[in-house]
């Protein structure tokens, strides 16, 4: 593939529909051809993230450093045409969240961050739309690995019973529930008003499905009150499902279910069963695209915000599974947070936890800081 041809297939993506070509010139110039020779490296995790590349032609490979190992461990090749390399970059603390290497020689366009931060400055729908063709593509990485992590038969977990018991109302309005979200809850109070407006709240009883795995979703779900368990789903040749652990959400208000897909809709990244009574807010897809056309800023931000959700899915789909180890469990949480140190302060609370959960002393200690750590790695 050729540079010209390169560009042209970035220009042509289906992002841009309806956006005029001419705003498309100041990208597409900025942006440089590297040619990278089988075997190097392009950058090595936690290094600043200077740089974001799209995938031209080629295959390359993602390998990162899980806790207590001291080598890289892969997490899969990725040879997807515009495949977005080097995005922990748009999150803080701006490092690279995997090393990658090239298979073959390979061939790609890179933009330095810097250059980047002044387009959208300059045009926000223009970071609106290149943020939906780079959460297409880390939202294919996370299917990648979610199906790796469902070839692990070592960890498998039954659904919760089911509970009728009703709670009769939601605890929160749909405005203080998105103010109190650590999602939403930095935004502006307009935008907030504007989607709690839509906002529809839905009761589940315990044992009850609120998302099914890879199904629609009118918009993201929010969880407002009650608990809930996160299952990556898989039909077994018996036809019957199996599911393997992803995460708890116990009394913390945030999205449960939700991540985009590149027309703008949205499903669910896993399966959802309350364990308790649980009342969620459905946020339509349609109200948060409204704001989007409306406020491209916030719309740039939103579409962050999502890119770091599923970075932390991610990092919790490719933990890896742990033979002959004293506690599995406590490896697997200093593995989750492992893998998003990219996007932890140094000075994070959280990295203390797998030495917390080590003395029977400070679990009281950790079990807290878990309530804090799930939110935040798990919903970005």
């Amino acid at each position: 593939m050729e540079k010209e041809q390169l560009l042209n297939s970035l220009a042509n993506h289906s992002v841009w529909q309806g956006f005029p070509r001419g705003r498309l010139i100041p990208l597409v110039e900025s942006g440089e051809i590297v040619i990278v020779n089988a075997g190097t490296t392009l950058f090595e995790q936690y290094h600043p993230a200077k740089q974001f590349f799209l995938l031209g032609e080629g295959c390359l490979s993602h390998s990162g450093m899980a806790a207590k190992r001291g080598a890289q461990i892969p997490f899969g090749p990725i040879s997807a045409p515009l495949a977005a390399i080097g995005w922990s970059g748009f999150l803080q603390t701006q490092r690279f969240g995997t090393t990658v290497t090239a298979d073959t020689d390979s061939l790609l366009v890179a933009w330095s961050q810097d250059r980047l931060r002044r387009l959208f400055y300059a045009d926000p729908e223009l970071s609106v739309r290149l943020f939906r063709l780079i959460l297409h593509s880390v939202c294919n990485q996370f299917y990648d690995l979610r199906r790796n992590r469902q070839r692990d038969k070592s960890v498998v977990a039954p659904p919760p019973m089911l509970n009728t018991t009703k709670i009769a109302t939601p605890p929160l309005t749909a405005s203080d529930c998105l103010r109190q979200s650590a999602f939403f809850g930095r935004f502006p109070d307009q935008p907030l008003d504007q989607l709690a407006e839509s906002a529809r709240p839905e009761y589940f009883p315990g044992g009850s499905k609120l998302a099914k795995q890879d199904g629609d979703l009118d918009g993201p779900m929010v969880l407002v009150s009650g608990s809930c368990h996160v299952l990556f789903e898989k039909q077994g040749p018996d036809k019957t499902a199996h599911y393997h652990p992803f995460s708890r959400f116990r009394e913390s208000i945030g999205i449960v279910a939700g991540i985009p897909t590149i027309e703008g809709g949205y499903k669910a990244e896993a399966s959802v069963y309350a364990t308790s009574g649980c009342w969620v807010y459905h946020i339509p897809a349609a109200s948060i695209e409204a704001l989007l056309k409306y406020d491209p800023e916030f719309g740039r931000t939103f579409l962050q915000r999502l890119l770091a959700r599923v970075a932390g899915l991610i990092g919790a789909a490719r933990i890896t599974p742990h033979l002959d180890v004293s506690d599995p469990e406590l490896e697997t949480i200093a593995d989750l947070i492992a893998n998003s140190q990219t996007r932890l302060p140094v000075t994070s609370a959280i990295h203390q936890i797998p030495h917390l959960l080590g003395n029977k002393l400070t679990i009281g200690t950790a079990n807290s800081q878990l309530e804090i750590a799930v939110p935040m790695v798990a919903q970005g």
